[in-house]
């Protein structure tokens, strides 16, 4: 029946009696409730067909996308900054809405973050991470969860599995033993002053070149200080023993007494 003769349906319905009148405008009610019904089932399949078979996969985002994970290698017990660096491998830009990481020594998983990639961009989300005290290999999966241009929905991307290596640290100050220049004391610094590959929280000689000198330094200082007070005790006694003796002091005495001289010729 055309939309005309069911609007001619109801008018003449409305001419007639009562009777009559409720049974054309029940007719013309029933197949406008039957025309609703018709749309809401259609609304319904596609709702459904959309919500079961999105219009693009993430595959089309996910196979060109890469992640780079840093660092791979750790101390045990240590807190480190890593760092996950994603790049769009294609021509429209990459909203990704959530970073999803797990690490295989716990059961959490840890969101670090979002970004927005332009095409063919990169981004790099940086988060602080305390590595498990067991040395070990160790799985780290990575899911991308994100939505590209054009997509209708948010796709998941992953899991990348990349391998963290964990080392053992005896000292625990964030060094692994293979790298410690001494692992049996804590020195986070590795400070190595005379540069002999020991630290200087190991090292008897760790002053360097002027600790290398010091042992001769003050030994002179001490040949030094013992010919100072050899002299001082010598120029004591010369001092204490006085000037030597000189001569006497000198004494006049009277010339002796002279004969008495006789006149020339003889006695008178």
């Amino acid at each position: 029946m055309s939309p005309n003769t069911r609007a001619r349906c109801c008018r003449q319905g409305r001419k007639r009696d009562k009777e009559g009148q409720s049974s054309r405008i029940g007719i013309c009610m029933g197949e406008s409730r039957s025309g609703a019904v018709a749309l809401v089932v259609l609304a319904l399949l596609i709702v459904g067909f959309l919500g079961t078979a999105p219009a693009a996969e993430a595959s089309h985002w996910c196979n060109p996308l890469t992640a780079t994970f840093g660092p791979t290698t750790g101390a045990a017990g240590s807190v480190v900054s890593i760092s996950i660096t994603l790049t769009n491998g294609i021509a429209d830009s990459l909203d990704v809405r959530a970073i999803l990481v797990e690490f295989s020594w716990e059961s959490s998983t840890w969101d670090w973050g979002s970004m927005n990639l332009p095409a063919y961009g990169s981004d790099t989300n940086t988060f602080t991470k305390t590595l498990t005290s067991t040395p070990g290999d160790y799985a780290v999966q990575i899911t991308v969860r994100g939505q590209a241009v054009g997509d209708l929905f948010t796709q998941d991307c992953g899991p990348m599995t990349v391998t963290l290596r964990v080392l053992a640290d005896s000292d625990a100050d964030g060094v692994p033993n293979a790298d410690d220049n001494c692992p049996s004391v804590a020195n986070a610094d590795q400070r190595d002053t005379d540069g002999d590959g020991q630290g200087d929280s190991c090292d008897q000689s760790s002053a360097g070149p002027a600790g290398d000198l010091l042992l001769p330094v003050i030994l002179i200082l001490v040949i030094v200080i013992v010919v100072a007070v050899a002299a001082v005790a010598v120029s004591g006694r010369s001092r204490a023993r006085g000037p030597p003796p000189g001569p006497p002091p000198y004494q006049w005495s009277p010339p002796p007494p002279q004969p008495p001289t006789q006149p020339p010729g003889g006695t008178p």
